[in-house]
């Protein structure tokens, strides 16, 4: 051969490289079509927030193709965040502008929205930072799921208004301060602060409730030194909330200066990249005023945890190679991992359980929010069928689903009861979705959302529609009995007034029925509360609002403590009357065997702090916590005490709208006890 020839010879090594190729191929192919059939909505956004990528479930939402939604702007043409009055929110980018300025995902952003056809829906967004090689900050991933289906709308509008004010500003104390707002509309606190961790320090960079007590100037200027504090230790080796009920027990506990008057504390570690970065801190002047459940509650503020993008290349740069066929293979082989990566960045960052089935059903795969959710390891059940993860009532109709998926080739959903490693149980929906290669159906996408809280409001729905038909039945079948009998009969006059009587009291008590239906249907739908706040006598109002129980309740002993003298309130005589009413009534209902009913009063920094104790059936541990919830009754199985649930909800209204806060403590054996505290009035000239 001459040195002008050119050997087109195949080279040792090039078959290998072409299998390689093929092989990448074919798993490129494989996770292309597991996104692109997904049950999830998904969407992939530039850096400029031009939408590069939608999958079939994303088009079915929105009303138009992957075709058609490639090219347009996420901000302006796929639809309209509508706000809290009705109207499109004048920023409509916010969430994408936060995260490619962060580089960390948002979780559970809940948009109303209106598409180009009319059409509004009620959608949750995830949206997770996509980076490429070198970890360079590519664009964002958006998943969606449209929950108008599940009837969220009304629950959900409290949670959207909250993330539309987070998602107002990148000002970072308006930012902090929201936070700490939002954060006291789900769990009171009488103050709260935001620390930031400096080396072995903790700062505070956000506070309330502080200024009004004079505090805040010196809490700002106050650091914490971790290694001292022992709080702050707990939650950094923990890694979880903690709850301190009663400071005065927690040993080594450092107070902020001027802080002598906290008596309880809940607090929460901030996350991100996997390092713990702050604290978000909530303190009381009561003691025993936060419970487990807000923790887990304060938990969604604190997230800022991201997913780690795995960024490592599957192949090394291929050497000894001619030039042409070098330079094709590594443009081929990086091209392929950046596809790889971003369909694993997909997965990885989606809040709901995903797993890869085979043809056959059994498990291949799972993203880790499915270990999370359900506490199996991916290799402790590869091989298996899903059946294992579902109550045996639903296997059937899980088998059914899976086999109709692949045969149908078309996605398929339902809901269904999971069960945990533990042997726990919740409620999911499962949607299952075939995935194609070019030769056809490859496997199933599986993905599983935990909707326990959805089904939770449905049986207490359920529950309340069938206690308030009893309890409007009671009255109504009374009044209709008593006029019956008087228009069919003649009659003295005093028996007719005495029907009459039962017909008056019957009505007073449907009036006070649908009164508090209406109450709690304004409060609940933002509507201020109207306070008529002035000062009062509050032993006296107790004693006057108490009285008529002692002569309708022969059984039971009403007991005063604390009343001989004034207790001077600053509160509205007639909402603090439904309080007292309602509490007393609850008592003597709930202690059908009679005994005391106690009533306490005393005077508390800042507050007057009023008691009713009873002496009856008490409350089981698991009530308590869900004792203040509408339509929440402790004992469903006691058919003869009636009440429709919404009476402790409108107590808890009225209380909070007088800066006060409201509890329960129980002991099964002895009864329980129900406390309030109201603002003590101002002294006069004071």
């Amino acid at each position: 051969m001459t040195e002008n020839e050119v050997d087109l010879a195949p080279r040792p090594g090039h078959e290998t490289l072409r299998a390689q190729l093929a092989a990448l191929e074919q798993e490129r192919d494989t996770l292309s079509s597991i996104v692109t059939y997904s049950p999830v909505g998904l969407v992939v956004l530039d850096s400029v927030g031009t939408i590069t990528h939608a999958n079939a479930r994303a088009a079915e939402i929105i009303g138009l193709t992957p075709g058609e939604m490639v090219g347009l702007a996420y901000t302006a043409h796929i639809w309209q965040v509508i706000g809290g009055n009705g109207k499109p929110l004048p920023d409509q980018g916010q969430p994408f502008r936060q995260v490619m300025a962060s580089s960390q995902p948002l979780y559970d952003v809940q948009h109303q929205v209106e598409f180009a056809d009319g059409r509004r829906a009620h959608l949750t967004l995830n949206l997770a930072p996509l980076h490429g090689p070198g970890d360079m900050l590519q664009g964002v991933i958006i998943t969606i799921e449209d929950i108008t289906r599940h009837e969220q709308a009304a629950l959900a509008d409290a949670l959207r208004d909250i993330a539309a004010a987070l998602h107002s500003t990148l000002d970072l104390n308006d930012v902090l301060d929201t936070i700490l707002y939002s954060v006291g509309r789900v769990v009171p606190y009488d103050a709260a602060t935001i620390l930031l961790i400096e080396g072995d320090s903790a700062r505070v960079i956000s506070a309330r409730g502080y200024a009004e007590r004079g505090e805040e100037q010196a809490i700002r200027a106050h650091g914490l030194t971790i290694s001292e504090t022992r709080n702050l230790r707990h939650m950094i080796e923990s890694r979880e909330p903690l709850i301190v009920p009663r400071t005065a027990d927690y040993p080594g506990w450092l107070a902020l200066p001027g802080a002598d008057w906290v008596r309880s504390y809940a607090g929460v570690p901030i996350h991100a990249s996997g390092q713990t970065i702050g604290f978000i801190q909530l303190v009381s002047a009561a003691e025993n005023a936060f419970v487990p459940r807000q923790a887990e509650q304060l938990k969604v503020f604190a997230h800022q945890a991201g997913v780690a993008i795995r960024d490592a290349r599957l192949y090394r740069e291929l050497e000894n190679y001619s030039d042409i066929l070098e330079q094709a293979v590594q443009d081929a082989t990086e091209e392929l991992s950046h596809a790889k990566e971003r369909v694993e960045a997909i997965l990885n960052s989606s809040p709901d359980s995903i797993l890869l089935l085979g043809l056959d059903g059994s498990i291949k795969a799972g993203n880790p929010t499915f270990e999370q959710m359900f506490g199996y390891g991916i290799d402790e059940l590869y091989g298996q069928l899903p059946l294992m993860l579902v109550v045996e009532e639903c296997a059937d109709a899980l088998r059914g689903a899976l086999q109709a998926a692949v045969e149908e080739e078309h996605p398929v959903r339902l809901e269904c009861v999971a069960r945990r490693k533990d042997g726990t149980r919740f409620d999911i929906d499962a949607a299952l979705a075939p995935t194609f290669s070019s030769k056809g159906p490859v496997g199933i996408v599986c993905s599983l959302r935990d909707i326990t809280p959805l089904k939770d409001m449905e049986r207490m729905k359920d529950s309340f529609i069938s206690t308030a038909a009893h309890e409007l039945r009671t009255p109504l079948t009374a009044i209709q009995g008593f006029s019956e009998l008087m228009l069919a009969r003649q009659m003295d006059e005093e028996r007719q007034r005495g029907y009459l009587q039962i017909i008056n009291r019957q009505s007073l008590h449907l009036s006070h029925i649908v009164d508090d239906l209406l109450h709690l249907s304004r409060l609940e739908a933002g509507e201020a509360m109207e306070l008529e706040q002035t000062t009062i006598d509050l032993a006296q109002h107790i004693r006057e609002v108490a009285a008529p129980f002692a002569e309708n309740s022969p059984a039971h002993e009403l007991v005063f403590e604390g009343l001989d003298g004034p207790l001077p309130a600053w509160g509205d005589p007639f909402r603090l009357a439904q309080v007292i009413r309602n509490l007393v009534s609850n008592a003597v209902k709930y202690s059908p065997e009679g005994g005391k009913v106690t009533l306490r009063a005393r005077a508390v920094p800042g507050f007057i702090e009023v008691s009713v104790q009873d002496e009856g059936i008490g409350l089981a541990p698991e009530h308590r916590a869900r004792l203040f919830e509408r339509f929440f009754r402790a004992d469903l199985s006691n058919t003869a005490i009636h009440g429709t649930g919404l009476g402790l909800s409108i107590c808890k209204l009225i209380v909070e709208g007088h800066g006060g806060q409201i509890w329960a403590t129980s002991d099964p054996a002895k009864g329980s006890t129900f406390t309030f505290t109201v603002p003590v009035a101002a002294a006069e000239g004071g």
